[in-house]
């Protein structure tokens, strides 16, 4: 057998139809966390870590049937993803609509949190009855944890009561700490290719832009920066509707039907947006005064109207 290729792992059976949990040597088990190791970091994305996260518990982790991973997001929001089947989905589902259960006490107080048997479950009531009408027999449930961050849980389930035993809990919290350290590698990767990814729509826009009206680099930025505050759409949205279309959104109707900046100054929208470090001619031409804030009642005023605003107004001073 090669180094690479674990041990052939017996399939647990469910409690009461079968042999008791099986228990796994320490060099059996050594060597398929370490397979586990190396598959995980050969993952392209997060999605993909987190989903051979879960596939190899349902392999290595005496008891289990099925598993899913709650992730913490925001530090408030936790939402579950990966899950092997329908049964985590509606479990994890029924935690976050009732905000009880053993996934949500493994994230935010304990380590590591028990089932035993779902339908006798007292802790928590409402969830237990409803996850043990779903199907869940037993849960086992470990906090996903690096160094000063909480990542999220791994939620292990069987589909009959005492599923889990003592060595499903040992071999667990092993694979827990190699999940949590794949995880957030994986999360860490995940980041520095968003930002590349953002910084390079962001620069493209800019650069159109700068092609098409003839600004400078640094107008092109704030005028983009200053129309997303102004229109509430992200930066990175506002810069990818440009880049991969070539045009922008309709102007939204305002409350008396007409389109958004039809009949108004178009300097003054394009002021509102771009700011008073855009050299645009007149700053306060008839009066009209330089926001020093976003003003909530231009959020109509979108980049389509701001752009033509600015093409007039270049074209009106040269």
């Amino acid at each position: 057998m090669k180094a690479d290729q674990p041990a052939e792992v017996e399939a647990p059976a469910p409690a009461g139809d079968g042999p008791s949990v099986p228990v796994l040597a320490p060099a059996k088990l050594a060597a398929q966390l370490s397979v586990f190791a190396r598959r995980v970091q050969q993952q392209s994305d997060l999605d993909g870590t987190l989903a051979g996260i879960v596939r190899a518990a349902v392999a290595l982790i005496p008891g289990c049937q099925e598993g899913s991973i709650s992730v913490v997001h925001g530090r408030r929001q936790i939402r579950s993803q990966a899950a092997s089947s329908e049964l985590p989905r509606v479990v994890d589902a029924l935690q976050e609509q009732t905000g009880q259960g053993p996934c949500l006490d493994a994230v935010h107080t304990q380590q590591t949190v028990g089932v035993p048997d779902m339908a006798h479950e007292v802790r928590w009531p409402e969830f237990a009855a409803r996850a043990a009408q779903a199907g869940a027999g037993s849960v086992l449930s470990f906090q996903l944890y690096v160094q000063g961050d909480t990542l999220g849980s791994l939620n292990l389930y069987g589909r009959h009561d005492g599923a889990f035993g003592e060595e499903s809990e040992h071999v667990g919290l092993l694979f827990a700490a190699h999940a949590a350290l794949a995880f957030a590698a994986a999360r860490t990767q995940s980041g520095l290719t968003r930002s590349v990814a953002t910084r390079q729509v962001i620069g493209q826009a800019q650069g159109i832009l700068m092609e098409r009206h003839q600004l400078t680099a640094d107008q092109a930025v704030a005028l983009l920066i200053r129309t997303s505050q102004h229109t509430n759409i992200k930066l990175r949205d506002l810069a990818e509707q440009l880049v991969f279309t070539g045009a922008l959104s309709p102007v939204p109707p305002t409350s008396d039907g007409d389109a958004a900046g039809s009949g108004r100054q178009p300097h003054r929208l394009l002021r509102q947006a771009a700011g008073p470090d855009l050299p645009l001619g007149h700053q306060t031409e008839q009066g009209w005064p330089v926001p020093t804030r976003v003003r909530p009642a231009a959020a109509d005023c979108t980049l389509s109207v701001l752009l033509s605003a600015l093409f007039n107004t270049m074209s009106s001073t040269r």
